[in-house]
C-alpha cells in the first residue's frame, strides 16, 4: 500500500512547482471571473466560467493521478488527449471521406503514450510528427 501512495515531495520539487503554478493560475482565473461578474453584471462570461470549471476537473484528475503513481499519469494524460481530440473533431466538422484517416489519428494517441511509457524516446519523438504526418495524407489520398 505504501508503494502506491508514495508522496515523496522532496524528490519532486519540479512537480510541486508545476502543480502550484497550475492551481495558482486556475485560482486567479476563478477569482477574476467572480470579480468580473460582480462588477459588470451584464457581462456574458458563462462559457469562460464553464471552461474554467472543466479545467479544474481535468487538472485535479491529472495531478491526483500523478501524485498517486507516476505510471497512472501516462494513462490520465492519454485520456485527456483523447477527449481533447474528440472535442476538436466534433467542433471542426470533417467530411465523410475523412473518417477513416481520423480513426487512425485516434489510434495514434495510445501508441504515442505507450512509446513514452516504455521509454523508447527515439520512436516517441518521431512517431506523430514524421510517421503519422506521412501516413495520414497517404490514407486520405488512397
Amino acid at each position: 500500500m505504501e508503494k502506491i501512495f508514495r508522496l515523496d515531495f522532496a524528490r519532486h520539487n519540479d512537480l510541486m512547482i508545476v502543480v502550484l503554478l497550475i492551481f495558482g493560475l486556475l485560482t486567479l482565473a476563478t477569482i477574476g471571473f467572480f470579480i468580473a461578474c460582480k462588477i459588470k453584471l451584464e457581462a456574458n462570461l458563462g462559457e469562460l466560467k464553464a471552461r474554467t470549471k472543466s479545467w479544474w476537473v481535468m487538472a485535479s484528475i491529472f495531478i491526483g493521478a500523478t501524485l498517486i503513481n507516476s505510471n497512472i499519469s501516462y494513462f490520465a494524460i492519454g485520456m485527456l488527449s483523447f477527449v481533447a481530440f474528440r472535442e476538436l473533431y466534433s467542433a471542426l466538422g470533417f467530411r465523410e471521406s475523412d473518417r477513416r484517416a481520423i480513426f487512425w489519428a485516434f489510434i495514434a494517441i495510445p501508441i504515442q503514450y505507450y512509446l513514452a511509457y516504455i521509454g523508447w524516446y527515439g520512436a516517441y519523438i518521431i512517431f506523430i510528427p514524421v510517421v503519422m504526418f506521412l501516413f495520414l495524407p497517404l490514407r486520405l489520398v488512397l
